[in-house]
């Protein structure tokens, strides 16, 4: 149950929320909340999000996390779907069970028609920009710049 202040950062409406605080203190729930508080409630499209984490692992977590709370019986199908590819791998065969949960938490947002924001690292960001396969920042039909919005997981 997130506490007060929590509760005003998932709530915010107006200007930008940073939250800073110590490990294990809910910044991962708070951010999660926030991003579906967002997509719910003011009508903010996926697309035009950008989740930032400092790890793979984080950004496995918040997509994870999203879609449970989206789709009420994505838990057990991303658990289903992680338990065939481990057995399609083998007994034999290095497993690396964040790649695996990542397909598995993208095959099921899929079959489940969820579009996740777009979720990265910091590094992988940073790449992006530097190394662009696409554009990451457009414009509108008007020529201005596209209204972005980005939450912090620090």
């Amino acid at each position: 149950m997130p506490d007060d202040e929590q509760i005003a950062a998932i709530a915010a409406v107006h200007g930008h929320v940073e939250v800073v605080a110590r490990a294990g203190s809910g910044k991962t729930t708070t951010l999660v909340n926030r991003t579906l508080f967002l997509l719910k409630h003011c009508g903010v499209a996926s697309s035009e999000m950008l989740l930032l984490a400092f790890n793979r692992k984080a950004v496995l977590e918040i997509r994870r996390r999203l879609l449970e709370l989206m789709s009420e019986g994505a838990k057990a199908a991303v658990a289903a779907d992680v338990d065939r590819r481990i057995r399609e791998v083998g007994k034999n065969k290095k497993i690396d069970r964040d790649k695996i949960e990542a397909s598995a938490v993208d095959t099921v947002a899929t079959k489940l028609n969820i579009t996740l924001p777009h979720v990265m690292t910091f590094h992988a960001l940073a790449y992006a920009i530097v190394h662009p396969e696409e554009s990451l920042l457009y414009n509108d039909s008007e020529g201005s710049p596209k209204n972005c919005i980005a939450l912090l997981n620090r």
